[in-house]
C-alpha cells in the first residue's frame, strides 16, 4: 500500500515485530523480532533485523529489496560464497507471464491471468492447489514488472508446451542475478555469504519465530562432484 510505514511493514510480516540472527563459527543467531529473556533463547543476538531472508536467488534478493524499500532493516543469508551459485543462476530462466511487454509487442493482446490459470490447471491435470495458483497468476505480471524494473530484462518470448498463448519469457540467469545484486549493494542491504541456517529460534509459548541460528564459514554442497 502507498505510504506504508516501517511500523506497518513489520507488523504485517510473518515474524511480527523486530528480529535477530545468532551466527558464527560455532553458531550465529539472527533475530526477526525483539525477544524477552527466556532460558531457551540465545543470551544475545549477533545481528538484529526486521526481516531475515534465506537464500540470495532471484526470489530472495527481490524479497530483500522490497522489504528494504518498505522501510525494513533486512539481513540476507546465503550458503554459497556469492549469489551466482544459487538455483536462480542454474535454472532455465523461463517464466510464463500473460500480457508481458514482449508478448504485446508481438501483437498478442488476448492473453490474461485467467487463461494462464486454465492452462496450468490442465498441465497439472487439475491437481493444483487452486488458491495458490490463483494468487500466482493474479500477481505474476506485477512481480515480473518489478523484476524487470530492477534490471533483470527478458530476452525472448516464446511458446511453452501446454500453454495456449505465446507468453513464456526467457532471461539470462547470470545477468539477472548481477542486476539484482547490484540493487542489493546499492541499498546497503546486509548480506552474509557462506552462512547456513541451522534452526529456527522460536518463542515456544507464544508460538512465534524470533530468528534463526546459523553457521558461518560453511562450504556449500558440491553436487557436480558428488560431494555433500
Amino acid at each position: 500500500k502507498k505510504g506504508l510505514t516501517r511500523r506497518d511493514f513489520v507488523k504485517g510480516t510473518a515474524a511480527g515485530v523486530a528480529g535477530g540472527l545468532v551466527a558464527g563459527a560455532a553458531g550465529t543467531a539472527l533475530a526477526a523480532q525483539k525477544a524477552q529473556p527466556k532460558p531457551w533463547l540465545p543470551a544475545k543476538w549477533d545481528y538484529k533485523a526486521d526481516m531475515i531472508v534465506l537464500g540470495a536467488g532471484s526470489a530472495g534478493q527481490m524479497a530483500a529489496i522490497e522489504a528494504h524499500d518498505k522501510g525494513a532493516k533486512v539481513v540476507l543469508v546465503e550458503m554459497a560464497p556469492s549469489p551466482y551459485f544459487s538455483e536462480s543462476s542454474c535454472c532455465g530462466g523461463l517464466a510464463s507471464v500473460p500480457r508481458n511487454p514482449m508478448q504485446i509487442k508481438d501483437g498478442i493482446l488476448d492473453d490474461s491471468p485467467d487463461l494462464l490459470y486454465e492452462d496450468m490447471m490442465k498441465v497439472g491435470q487439475y491437481s493444483n492447489r487452486t488458491d495458490i495458483l490463483r494468487l500466482f497468476v493474479d500477481n505474476e505480471l506485477e512481480a515480473f514488472t518489478r523484476f524487470w524494473e530492477l534490471g533483470a530484462k527478458p530476452i525472448t518470448n516464446s511458446f511453452l508446451a501446454g500453454h495456449s498463448r505465446k507468453r513464456t519469457v526467457a532471461h539470462l540467469n547470470r545477468q539477472c542475478q548481477e542486476a539484482l545484486y547490484d540493487q542489493i549493494k546499492k541499498r546497503g542491504i546486509s548480506t552474509l555469504f557462506n552462512t547456513r541456517a541451522t534452526r529456527l529460534v522460536t518463542d515456544y509459548p507464544a508460538g512465534r519465530v524470533l530468528g534463526i541460528e546459523a553457521m558461518q564459514g560453511v562450504t556449500p554442497p558440491d553436487y557436480k562432484g558428488g560431494k555433500k
